[in-house]
């Protein structure tokens, strides 16, 4: 999974809101397989809030991905904000079977704000 932003991370405070970017897309040889993201997830992880719940059949196999976008929402007094993202995937067993196994993906990223009066921001990315 890949997250960015358009916009300047280093400005962000506990009040901003942001908009994070993401993609999914599988890495390696699924054979011929048909991969599939049944259910895209991200909340908030303090108050549970939930940013997104995206439900369908999306192609994630190569040569596609799955994007989407969330709107962060300010956390006044907060140093960061961690969101919890949740794939449901269905791969297919056997090539042209139609059987699938299901497998969840999480990955969380935190968003760190600066302390008044310093230009720093971090955000990281750590996967499940």
């Amino acid at each position: 999974m890949d997250y960015w932003t358009t916009e300047n991370a280093s400005a962000w405070t506990s009040t901003s809101s942001p908009i994070i970017r993401l993609s999914a897309k599988v890495a390696g040889a699924v054979e011929d397989r048909s991969v599939k993201i049944t259910r895209f997830n991200a909340r908030v992880d303090a108050n549970n809030a939930v940013l997104a719940n995206d439900t369908g059949d999306f192609a994630v196999g190569a040569p596609n991905s799955y994007s989407s976008a969330v709107l962060l929402p300010g956390n006044a007094g907060a140093t960061s904000t961690r969101v919890v993202f949740t794939y449901d995937l269905l791969t297919e067993t056997a090539p042209g079977t139609g059987v699938f196994t299901r497998q969840t993906v999480m990955d969380s990223l935190t968003i760190g704000y600066a302390a008044p009066g310093t230009p720093e921001t971090n955000a990281h990315s750590t996967q499940k």
